[in-house]
């Protein structure tokens, strides 16, 4: 066991490093502060056309959802209507399916282009106004991780709409993988009778917009209770291990760089 001899070391490398820490106390005051990091990301300065992709995600979000309600409301429209002409009887089973198929054709064409043009603007606008405006790296970077999420995001929630519409129009009435009382929910899941397109509302999108899944599903697996101190204990941790960087950054790296470009400019 050499741990006394690790101790060592760091007392060595502590003790040594002390005045250098210290000069750079004196020398640049105390630089960290969070709020001004986390300001430079959301706010840019003087750049009020990156400032407003934030609320344009949220609207194609929303765009997002109202298309595949459009989609489910005519699925049902077409499936009352295959019905109607199912009880009338006024021509063959097959000329029926045939002429519900080309219903159904047409609509998913429509809600395929409607999809399309929402994902690629979600890319498309917020990548635009970052290269226009010449946007500063770091409020760029916080908004092209949210876009590039958001678009995985969308386009999950499209494919399991769109597999679950396919399978409704097998039978309506049947539970199909990932419904409730399906046999292949997962376990421990809240016991809201999750059939689709009750999925399809403002709650449950927005819940599955926050929730840490690029994956859509009906529902997700969930413990017993609500784990407060476990929850807390990672959010700790996950704050001090980015305020560390943070504080090295700005304390040390930052005024190093600073100091190191004048030279560097005369030189060349």
């Amino acid at each position: 066991d050499q741990s006394g001899m690790v101790t060592l070391m760091f007392i060595i490398l502590a003790a040594a490093n002390f005045r250098l820490i210290l000069e750079n106390m004196i020398k640049y005051g105390i630089r960290f502060n969070p709020f001004t990091f986390i300001r430079a990301i959301v706010t840019p300065s003087g750049n009020i056309a990156l400032l407003l992709c934030w609320p344009a995600l949220g609207m194609f979000a929303g765009i997002g959802l109202v298309i595949e309600q459009l989609a489910a409301a005519m699925l049902r429209r077409d499936l009352m209507k295959r019905m109607g002409e199912e009880k009338k009887e006024v021509m063959s089973s097959d000329e029926i399916s045939k002429r519900f198929n080309k219903r159904r054709k047409f609509a998913e064409g429509v809600t395929f282009l409607l999809n399309l043009i929402n994902t690629s603007l979600v890319l498309l606008v917020p990548f635009h106004i970052i290269t226009v405006t010449m946007a500063e790296p770091l409020p760029s970077f916080g908004l092209t991780m949210m876009t590039t999420v958001l678009w995985f995001k969308l386009v999950s929630f499209i494919h399991v709409n769109w597999s679950l519409r396919q399978l409704k129009c097998i039978d309506p009435r049947r539970r199909w993988p990932g419904e409730s009382l399906s046999g292949s929910e997962p376990l421990a899941v809240e016991t809201d009778d999750m059939v689709y397109p009750a999925n399809l509302s403002l709650t449950q999108f927005s819940y599955f917009l926050v929730a840490p899944t690029l994956c859509y599903q009906l529902s997700y697996p969930r413990s017993p209770r609500f784990r407060v101190r476990w929850l807390m204990r990672r959010i700790v941790m996950l704050s001090a291990g980015l305020g560390m960087m943070l504080f090295f950054f700005e304390q040390y790296i930052e005024p190093t760089i600073d100091n190191s470009m004048k030279p560097l400019q005369e030189m060349v």
